[in-house]
This record gives structure tokens, sequence and C-alpha cells, in this order.
């Protein structure tokens, strides 16, 4: 018995691709999912009409940078943890918002060994403004953006942290 290949069609090759970029073009099942989670922007430029969110750098190092809503690096998932506290773990993966082992810029760092370093409380010493101050329960200390050096995030004592009043406090905390 003789066995002859036969090729597909152009006919049959088009119609496997028509299926899944129409889905694509009119939002079907195989579109891009949306990742959960939330951006932190900073209270104080919000005031300005300005949007700037706190982003995960490819150095480990957060800094406060202009919106870009989407981004999974300024995408956040607040977990509610013991005694009222929160995690804020970057949306996607197993890095978490961390106090640094050494110094004072703000780090994402791997959830189980950042340990209680990941850890925040949240204040509100602007009422009204709908947003809330990050304060590391390990260090006591809250992050403020640093507006004269390069654009990470400094943690700081809690009483220096407030007299950046607005500029201390993220919506979505």
């Amino acid at each position: 018995m003789h066995h002859t290949s036969r090729k597909p069609s152009r006919r049959a090759a088009l119609a496997l691709l028509a299926a899944p970029l129409a889905a694509l073009a009119f939002g079907g099942a195989t579109a891009q999912a949306q990742i959960p989670g939330t951006q932190l922007l900073n209270a104080g430029m919000l005031q300005f009409g300005e949007k700037y969110a706190l982003e995960a750098g490819l150095d480990s190092r957060i800094h406060l940078v202009p919106s870009r809503p989407g981004f999974v690096r300024q995408l956040w998932v607040k977990e509610t943890r013991a005694n009222g506290t929160i995690r804020l773990t970057l949306a996607g993966g197993t890095s978490c918002m961390a106090a640094p082992k050494t110094g004072h810029v703000l780090r994402v760092e791997n959830c189980n060994s950042a340990g209680g370093r990941a850890l925040w409380g949240v204040r509100n010493p602007v009422k009204g403004n709908g947003a809330g101050e990050l304060v590391n329960v390990q260090t006591g200390e809250a992050p403020l953006p640093n507006f004269f050096g390069d654009d990470t995030l400094e943690l700081l004592p809690v009483p220096s942290a407030d007299a950046g009043g607005a500029f201390a406090e993220y919506t979505g905390v």
C-alpha cells in the first residue's frame, strides 16, 4: 500500500490562524488577562494633578515615577496580616516592599526572606485625602520620596516623614 502525504491547503491554514486573530481583535479568550493589583499613587503629587506611582525598579529599589497604569512593576497586592498590618506584594510575584537590611532606601525583596521588614502599618496624618502613610512594623520608619536626589524612597523616622505631609502618603493602602 502506497502512502502519500498531503499538504494542507492555504485555505485550511488561513482558517487555523483566523480564529485566534479574531479573538484577539474582539477581546476573546486569548486576549491578555488583567494582572490583579493596585497602583500606589503619591497623595502629594495628586494635589498638583500629577500621578506618580511606586515602581519596583530592576535594581530592587522602589522609585516614585510617572504612573503607567497596568505596568506590572507598579501594581501591588495588599495582603492583610496579623494585628492589622499589611504586606504589599508586587503583582504576579513573590517580592514584597520591605525595609532594607542596611541603609534607608525602600526595596523589594523575596517575601519569605524579608520577614517582619515586609510588614507595614498605615497611619493617616493628613485627614480627608483618602491616602495613608506606611510605617514599617520592624523599623518604625516611613518612606518619603527623595525629591532632591534620585527618585527612590527613603525610610525616615515618622516625625520627619510626617513633615512631608501628603507627600508621605499613598492611595491604595
